[in-house]
């Protein structure tokens, strides 16, 4: 291979994966491209050229099975490298269609980085050579070459120019020629073992001027590149600690041995950090027992209450001391420490053990480093847990232990809290589980006495324990900036969703790339008092609507900017996310869901699909939030092959209700008083109390007692009309009352949304007048001084009613 960067051709139909692929196929040197379509692939593979070719399986047109076997029958395509990238298994019907092609490698979904450009490598399509090289002269040495280099292809003709990078010494230049006939004109060190230097053929002020300019630009552009790879290194060694935990999380041995977990937390500590000193005090009764040790002599046994342990038994928390402080004579082997960090490992209720952490040279422990404490921490509790069930646990098979474990896993650290009723809101969850452990979570956060909730919902690409603990990191995120003000320095409740999730985003974003997985996720807060939801969608399942007033199922629309839509967390480290507000009215359902539902197939292999799910929901327009969670996860189970959707299944169901102010017929702006009414004989007694509250505040009118007994009787047939005859026995119906006072008198207008009909024409039809019960009409004509009926907005019936006051026009 020449220096020319190795041309990389991706077809796939995922913008995710391309964009996934090409940032770390760029990052190592490749020249990357990409196309989402099957039928023009080899047209691409002719035109570009390519030295390897990254094909997906499924594509729209031709697959990557095809694609390879077109490729090996045409002569002057045959030589490239194929690499096929699939998120099926062998064992399905795709697999001999996979190995029929003669692909060079096949990749399982999620793809690692790493193991591909290893291969790329192995199969004799390196990087770029210069690039490699260049690497080699000193860290900082690329990014300033590159800035120079760069700047010199500005440089007006007519002032000639040269430059050179002066590395311990020795000039590596960067203009057209040497200085064998110019003079230095310009210079700037770097550190003392680099610098820069301009010549040119005078040293006349404007050579001077423009040599002192660039060179300040190349260096500002060589430091800031620098301080960007410093940043990199750093991410790197954060989810080195990572790793440590993904390593102790796949360690199946300690779950047949879980007493030995807490050594190994000990040496894993260490190991992350072989600076510092590590003790675990066992906690028994009043006492504390140093059981494991790293680079400290093992302290005496001492009551527990003593010191830093002492203090975080006493807190039930984490604590951290940054600062020099003097010794505790009661904790000889933190003399000298200037930084500690103690963090319980909690079983059930109670503190099982402290693992304190000192150092003599660290300025201190920051939330990163705490962090990953706590949840190596929590890992070696949920071990211990489980130690407890040991014995149960080896009289079954072992695939039933891991589902268990798992199971617990899942629901200690993805799952969250429903809240209880309230008069605004009504919440519904429905989760279960996989056979496997995945990466789906959620969470609900209530306000303002339960008049808002905020919905977090998401999925971490990839299964098993890895996904499940980067989707646990997530959402503790999430609970940290969705309930602390201090954490996006908003008060709370006014934080919007936008605010949450791009607050998360920049804690999470680069490591989550760095570890090569990505998060979809759905944020939204439904706020009763505003009567909106207000969402962001990150690359999540829609969320369906069920409109109260017609049952009509809706999809949400995405947030987008720029016709773009916001992408999962883990994709661009540049990410801004946009949201949407919907307006609602009270007793609309919104239905959140993880991709478990709609993906659930049949033996075919056909997915329950979101067709389906809305055929669900408009079967059940007046259905509870109860019965619709329970509706959606028994379809999708029953239509599942074995009752198995094959990846965990979750549902969540708000139903909004009235708002407290209005039904306690709160005045709105216009001097209008409103209540909001459910459709059925219940309520008759509610409406003949808001009636007499309105006549209470009369503004200096007011009836007598005999009128107000007949304005009740009158509202009292009128509200019987629309609950015996606006809707169907099966339907959920709602009513409203709006009241105001003028010169002329009191004016009530009832709205319903059911059957259109005109109960006030001076003949009503023979049938209404005939039905049982009555209509009242004549009851209502005689008691009001004006009655008249319009179809309003929306399809509603307007019933309006004026009582005049004396005096009045």
């Amino acid at each position: 291979m020449t220096d020319e960067r190795s041309r990389i051709l991706v077809v796939d139909d995922s913008r995710f994966m391309v964009r996934f692929l090409t940032w770390h196929l760029e990052r190592a040197g490749y020249d990357v491209s990409s196309i989402d379509h099957g039928d023009v692939a080899m047209a691409a593979l002719r035109e570009g050229r390519p030295h390897a070719v990254i094909l997906d399986h499924l594509l729209p047109g031709k697959n990557g099975s095809e694609i390879s076997r077109l490729m090996r029958g045409a002569p002057d395509l045959a030589h490239i490298v194929q690499v096929m990238v699939t998120g099926q298994t062998f064992s399905e019907d795709s697999g001999d269609a996979i190995r029929e092609a003669e692909v060079d490698a096949v990749f399982s979904k999620p793809v690692s980085p790493a193991a591909l450009l290893a291969k790329l490598e192995e199969l004799g399509v390196p990087p770029n050579a210069a690039q490699v090289a260049a690497s080699a002269v000193r860290a900082e040495s690329p990014h300033f070459r590159r800035a120079l280099k760069l700047l010199a292809s500005a440089i007006p003709d007519d002032t000639p120019l040269a430059f050179a990078l002066v590395v311990r010494g020795e000039r590596i230049w960067m203009g057209p020629a040497e200085a064998d006939d110019l003079q230095r004109v310009a210079d700037v060190e770097v550190d003392g073992d680099m610098g820069m230097e301009a010549y040119g053929r005078s040293y006349d002020v404007r050579t001077v001027n423009l040599a002192q300019g660039l060179l300040k630009a190349a260096l500002e552009i060589g430091i800031r590149a620098g301080e960007t790879a410093d940043l990199y290194r750093e991410i790197g060694d954060t989810y080195e600690g990572l790793g440590t935990v993904q390593g102790l999380a796949s360690d199946s041995s300690l779950l047949l041995e879980p007493a030995t977990v807490r050594e190994r937390l000990v040496d894993a500590i260490g190991s992350l950090w072989p600076d510092c000193g590590v003790v675990l005090w066992r906690i028994q009764a009043e006492t504390a027992t140093p059981v494991h040790v790293h680079d400290v002599e093992l302290p005496a046994e001492r009551p527990a209450s003593v010191g830093v342990v002492g203090r975080v038994l006493e807190s039930g928390v984490a604590t951290v001391r940054n600062a020099a402080g003097p010794p505790d004579p009661e904790e000889p082997e933190l003399a000298g420490a200037r930084s500690v960090a103690a963090v319980p490992v909690v079983l059930g209720s109670a503190c099982d053990s402290v693992i304190v952490v000192s150092s003599t040279t660290r300025g201190g422990f920051d939330s990163q480093a705490m962090g990953l404490l706590k949840t190596m921490a929590a890992l070696a509790a949920l071990v211990l847990e489980q130690g407890r069930l040991r014995d149960d646990m080896l009289k079954t098979q072992r695939l039933r232990r891991e589902v268990e474990i798992s199971g617990t896993i899942q629901s200690t650290l993805l799952h969250g809290n429903v809240p209880a009723p309230s008069a605004s809101l009504e919440v519904a969850v429905r989760a279960d589980a996989s056979r496997s452990v995945a990466g789906d979570f959620y969470d609900l956060y209530t306000y303002e006495g339960g008049q808002r909730v905020d919905v977090l919902m998401g999925d971490v690409m990839g299964k098993g324990i890895p996904a499940a603990l980067v989707g646990a990191a997530v959402k503790s995120q999430f609970t940290r900036f969705a309930s602390s003000e201090h954490a996006t320095g908003i008060p709370l409740p006014q934080a919007t969703p936008a605010q949450i999730v791009s607050a998360v985003h920049r804690h999470v974003e680069a490591e989550l790339i760095e570890v090569e997985r990505f998060a979809t996720v759905v944020f939204a807060c439904v706020d009763t008092k505003t009567r909106r939801l207000t969402f962001v969608d990150c690359g999540h399942t829609p969320v369906m609507r069920i409109h109260a007033r017609t049952g009509e199922v809706s999809e949400l629309p995405k947030p987008e900017f720029e016709g773009v839509v916001n992408l999962a967390l883990g994709m661009d480290l540049g990410t801004q996310f946009e949201e949407v507000a919907v307006p609602f009215e009270p007793g609309d359902r919104f239905v959140f869901y993880s991709d478990g539902v709609t993906e659930a197939a049949d033996e075919a292999g056909e997915q329950f699909g979101e067709d389906r799910l809305r055929d669900v929901l408009a079967a059940r327009p007046d259905a509870s939030a109860d019965e619709l969670a329970d509706a959606v996860r028994d379809a999708a189970l029953a239509f599942a092959a074995d009752g198995d959707p094959g990846d965990d299944l979750t549902v969540i169901v708000i139903e909004t209700k009235a708002v407290a102010a209005e039904l306690n017929g709160a005045q709105n702006g216009n001097g209008v008083q409103v209540l909001e009414l459910a459709a059925e004989r219940g309520q008759l007694a509610e409406a003949r109390a808001f009636l007499r509250r309105v006549c209470g505040n009369g503004h200096g009118h007011h009836f007598s007692e005999e009128t107000l007994a007949e304005l009740e009787l009158a509202l009292t047939e009128a509200v019987s009309n629309v609950v015996r005859h606006a809707y169907a026995p099966e339907q959920r119906g709602r009513m409203r009352l709006e009241s105001r006072w003028s010169d002329a008198g009191l004016h009530i207008r009832l709205v319903n949304w059911g059957t259109p009909f005109d109960g006030v024409s001076p003949r009503p039809p023979v049938e209404l007048e005939a039905a049982e019960g009555g209509l009242g009409l004549g009851i209502i004509r005689r008691v009001m001084d004006e009655v008249s009926y319009t179809r309003g907005e929306g399809g509603s019936n307007c019933l309006d009613l004026l009582k005049r006051v004396e005096g009045g026009r």
